[in-house]
């Protein structure tokens, strides 16, 4: 499955980093979970938020920047998987602003063909057609 043995895992706009830690609970063959932000206060936060609450799995989670639309941060969030593209993606509450332009780029460049992308979509004020279309 998407979540087997040996697969690798990003998270996008991981806030608390709550999806990766489940992850990383939920599915111990997962090889890799990396969760990224682009909000440094917010992956330290997410860093202690790790290691307070899953202390056996914590050195499977990885906890790096990445501002969607920055080719030095995609890389740098790559090298974190052997300089690999990720097998799976995650967003959870991350298509409330207006633009998802840089976050279907985001994603497309941590993605090789096979990779599954599971994005959860809570309704708020802004259509998402533009995001659907290019999805």
């Amino acid at each position: 499955g998407a979540l087997g043995e040996g697969r690798s895992v990003v998270e996008l706009g991981c806030g608390q980093a709550l999806v990766s830690m489940v992850v990383a609970e939920a599915f111990p063959g997962v090889t890799r979970v990396v969760a990224t932000d682009g909000c440094d206060d917010v992956l330290l936060a997410a860093q202690g938020n790790v290691e307070r609450n899953i202390v056996a799995a914590a050195t499977r989670v990885q906890l790096a920047r990445l501002r969607w639309g920055n080719a030095a941060d995609a890389e740098a969030v790559r090298k974190l998987n052997d300089g690999k593209a990720f097998d799976v993606v995650l967003g959870a509450d991350v298509t409330y602003m207006e633009e998802h332009d840089l976050f279907v780029d985001a994603i497309l460049d941590l993605c090789h063909e096979g990779t599954e992308v599971w994005i959860s979509h809570e309704p708020r004020r802004h259509p998402t057609e533009g995001l659907v279309a290019r999805l």
